[in-house]
């Protein structure tokens, strides 16, 4: 067991031992010591708490008037309870108003009252500015009012309707052209404006070239395969299908009769224009048969 107390070793059961006004009771059965009481620090010898009984937040500190432990107040609450005579200045000085005043000084147009600490500026007056100025040349100077004339003996005197007159007759001569600048981006284009009137009408163009020749006046023409002329058409062109209204050359056509029979008979010639509707092609098919009228 840990002995702070310095208590004995190895004793008899039930031996006593007093240290610090406190009696100890050695039990061997559970090797402990039993206080006749809880100690205080009173019982310690170099400890004096009854002539001076201590107050919260107070520490003990060694009295060397006594040779004893005393309660006395705390660093925090001493600290707090000290002013500044209670510490010695050292090379460190403390503040005051007479030292912070003394170590200013102040030079030139400046004053300074170190018993008030008051700074003043000392002004110039009017005349003393005045001065300080001269002049030379065609300027005069005036010391007394302050003001400064221009005087120029070769310079002729105008009144204002002279200068009017001379300015309204001045011809104004341009100078050249100077360069022109870089072109600026192009701007947003501009609404669609309204029509404009109608044109006068163009010359007259040349003559077209001469059509085909009409057919003969006197009534329909009745020669076999004139222009104008209907017949009844074979469709041996090979095409399969040819819508009404369908242009056939003639070579690809024969005369036809009602028993659909072409034979003997010759192709026709010229352009034909399909008055029915073929859907086949051949000698023989009943759908390669229609009324035809040559067109040229």
């Amino acid at each position: 067991m840990t002995n702070s107390l310095n208590l004995p070793t190895n004793v008899p059961n039930n031996t006593t031992f007093s240290q610090f006004g406190v009696t100890y009771t050695y039990n061997l059965a559970n090797d402990v010591w039993l206080a006749n009481r809880p100690p205080t620090i009173d019982d310690m010898v170099d400890v004096d708490t009854t002539t001076i009984a201590p107050t919260a937040n107070q520490v003990l500190s060694w009295d060397v008037n006594t040779n004893n432990f005393i309660p006395t107040d705390g660093f925090a609450a001493r600290l707090s309870a000290s002013t500044t005579d209670d510490v010695t200045e050292a090379s460190n000085l403390y503040f005051t108003t007479a030292r912070a005043r003394n170590s200013i000084s102040v030079s030139g147009d400046l004053s300074y009252d170190s018993a008030t600490g008051v700074t003043s500026f000392t002004e110039r007056t009017d005349s003393e500015v005045r001065g300080l100025i001269s002049v030379s040349g065609d300027l005069s100077y005036n010391s007394t009012t302050g003001v400064i004339s221009y005087t120029d003996t070769d310079i002729d005197a105008y009144t204002k309707s002279e200068v009017d007159n001379a300015i309204n007759t001045i011809e104004l001569t341009p100078g050249p052209q100077g360069d022109p600048g870089p072109a600026g981006p192009t701007g947003a284009s501009g609404g669609t404006g309204s029509t404009g009137p109608q044109g006068p009408a163009g010359p007259q163009g040349p003559a077209g070239p001469q059509g085909p020749a009409g057919s003969s006046g006197g009534g329909a023409s009745t020669t076999l395969g004139a222009v104008g002329t209907y017949a009844l058409m074979q469709n041996n062109s090979g095409a399969a299908a040819i819508q009404a209204g369908g242009t056939v050359s003639g070579s690809g056509l024969k005369y036809h009769n009602v028993n659909w029979s072409t034979a003997g008979t010759p192709s026709a010639s010229g352009t034909w224009r399909v008055m029915g509707r073929y859907e086949s092609s051949g000698v023989g098919s009943t759908n390669a048969i229609s009324v035809c009228v040559r067109i040229s």
